[in-house]
């Protein structure tokens, strides 16, 4: 009796285990100036290195400062952020790193 009960505990644990599922890599970018105002309109460029060799994706910030890469694949990526505010240009730099099941959060100072 108890061993029937076991295989059935274990039959039950492994068909829940299989039952996983996986969402896409994803990574939210936020991008601050030094007072720590969110920054519209900031071009934020994740590629591979050597640049653009393998992954060269680009978004434009929103109100809020944020730029939202989804991609299929994991990835560990190189980042410029870049602002022309009134003819000088404000950068920052970092890495992205895209896992499956994780949302990836970053903020960026510009400077």
């Amino acid at each position: 009796m108890l061993s029937r009960l076991s295989i059935l505990l274990f039959v039950t644990l492994l068909s829940f285990s299989g039952c996983k599922k996986t969402t896409p890599p994803k990574a939210i970018i936020t991008v601050i100036y030094s007072d720590k105002k969110p920054v519209e309109g900031a071009l934020v460029k994740l590629y591979s290195k050597p640049a653009g060799s393998i992954v060269d994706m680009e978004k434009t910030t929103d109100a809020s400062g944020e730029a939202v890469f989804e991609t299929d694949q994991e990835y560990v990526l190189s980042m410029k952020v870049t602002k022309d505010l009134n003819g000088e240009v404000l950068t920052g730099t970092g890495t992205v790193v895209f896992k499956y099941n994780e949302v990836f959060e970053k903020t960026v100072m510009i400077k």
